[in-house]
């Protein structure tokens, strides 16, 4: 029966994610051009004319299927702008770029290149250079791209276009703040441009310095139940520096907790933790950053560093005493977890992006700091595409740990018991994620998918809901709930999930 649901969800994403109006352009680029190839079914031909900047292609019936929004995304930075008619389509290309169309096995062809620039125009120049510099960031080249357009800064430091390539690439280099200032600077000169404003914002939601709060209450079902409550905040002291700090404040009540002597009881009590950062710009892409950790009686610490370049972000990264909470046994008895981790995150294609992590852990009761030793693994391959006006994503999961050496004691009866619960576990999952904004400031997103460990046979559906609103630019308010399948915290159980959030950015 679980075969047959994966392989029903599995068609059904195929269909969504890779329909049929997705396969009637092909965008084919290159360093020094792009193709767009219109496929016509039923044999179907065109006639087209060409002006000075665009060229309109008559189909001779109405124009269904085309997906001129993703035609732009692929074909840029070469077609400035794509519309539909009735039977037609208008392609307006970029400034100093050149068009020509020809007739091909299954519809019209149409060509972009870089236009011959006359000896002496700066202006079709400039143009010219702005398209290289955005073809390298594109193509992961994005310290030339930064070489390319501070050169065209100098010769024009007013110039916004180039102050908004700047910002892109900067966010592509992680260098948040610098790309949040070069958006800043461009909107002081270009106010009333809607787009500009959304794609700083975009970013600010994210990376702009901010303090975030979190009240959140968890029960599973005929289990335990928890509220938490976290804080946390980071800014940005300097160009290439930033710092930031978390807590949270965990409340755990059950009926039925087991205790380190064997025994078990009900529990009611409360566990906090803090930690502040400081991260330092290395390099090109590269940030080092320090953690200090504290929680109710075991101060910790940690590092990590990352790299981001060329589409792929990896991280690496140590902690000694952090406090681990995922297992609620671990609570009552103060559990620690002493890690080395790595992480990767490749965009392979625009659309589709894969990451994964592996780490070795080591964890701790009170004043115990081997009970048991473990190693995790995880990975997702997720591609995105449009579902009408929404963004969506189909996303496959695999979240596993294995258990190495777990500690085995004897209670006051002579029996044996492990005081972690720990198990292995190697969780598969499948869903859907769908993004509907109300308006720009307004938007929900809904996942649904199923979820399964081979190795407990727990399995069940997952669903979440998070909706947001901004009333103001530097305000974020929102809820969120959730429903799963436990199968990584030591008990097996239906988890609800509610909570609630508010974002200052400043």
């Amino acid at each position: 029966m679980i075969r047959v649901a994966i392989r029903a969800a599995c068609l059904v994403v195929s269909l969504l994610a890779f329909g049929a109006d997705a396969q009637t352009v092909a965008v084919t680029r290159s360093a020094t051009g792009a193709v767009v190839e219109f496929r016509l079914a039923n044999g179907k031909t065109a006639s087209w004319d060409i002006g000075a900047s665009e060229a309109i292609i008559r189909f001779g019936a109405p124009v269904e299927g085309f997906d001129l929004a993703a035609l732009m995304r692929e074909a840029s930075p070469w077609i400035e702008s794509a519309s539909a008619g009735f039977d037609s389509v208008l392609l307006r290309v970029a400034p100093g770029v050149a068009i020509a169309l020809r007739p091909g096995p299954n519809g019209p062809i149409a060509e972009f290149s870089a236009a011959p620039v006359m000896a002496g125009d700066r202006a079709a120049e400039r143009r010219l250079e702005q398209i290289r510099a955005r073809l390298e960031a594109e193509t992961g080249k994005a310290e030339e791209a930064e070489a390319r357009l501070a050169a065209l800064a100098r010769a024009a430091p007013e110039d916004v276009d180039v102050m908004i390539q700047r910002a892109g690439v900067a966010e592509r280099l992680g260098h948040w703040s610098r790309a949040l200032s070069l958006y800043d600077q461009a909107a002081s000169r270009r106010p009333d441009d809607p787009e500009l404003r959304q794609a700083r914002q975009r970013l600010a939601r994210e990376r702009q310095a901010q303090a975030r709060i979190e009240p959140d209450f968890q029960r599973v079902h005929g289990g335990d139940r928890q509220w938490m409550l976290r804080g946390s905040s980071f800014l940005y002291p300097q160009a290439g520096r930033i710092a930031g700090t978390a807590a949270e404040a965990r409340h755990l009540s059950d009926g039925n907790t087991r205790r380190l002597d064997g025994g078990s009881g009900p529990a009611d009590l409360w566990r906090e933790k803090a930690e502040l950062y400081y991260g330092v710009d290395v390099g090109s892409g590269g940030t080092v950053a320090g953690r200090l950790l504290a929680s109710t009686g075991t101060p910790g610490a940690g590092g990590e560093y990352a790299l981001r370049g060329s589409g792929l972000d990896i991280k690496f990264g140590a902690a000694i005493h952090e406090a681990y909470w995922d297992i609620k046994e671990a609570i009552p008895a103060r559990g620690t977890v002493d890690k080395v981790y790595g992480r990767a995150q490749w965009q392979a294609l625009e659309s589709v992006t894969l990451s994964g992590g592996l780490s070795g852990n080591r964890y701790g009761v009170r004043d115990d700091v081997d009970v048991a030793r473990t190693a995790k693994w995880d990975g997702a391959l997720r591609r995105s595409f449009r579902l009408g006006d929404d963004e969506a994503s189909v996303g496959y999961g695999i979240d596993a740990e294995a258990v190495g050496h777990r500690d085995q004691r004897i209670d006051r009866t002579g029996a044996a018991f492990r005081p972690l619960p720990l198990r292995s576990r190697e969780t598969h999952s499948l869903d859907l994620t769908l993004r509907h904004e109300f308006s720009f400031e307004t938007w929900v997103t809904v996942q649904g998918g199923w979820s399964h460990d081979r190795l407990t046979d727990a399995k069940g559906p997952l669903a979440n809901l998070r909706f947001s609103h901004e009333p103001t630019e530097t305000v974020e308010v929102g809820f969120k709930l959730g429903y799963a399948h436990t199968t990584g915290r030591g008990s097996d159980g239906l988890l609800r999930t509610v909570g609630a959030f508010l974002v200052k950015r400043f």
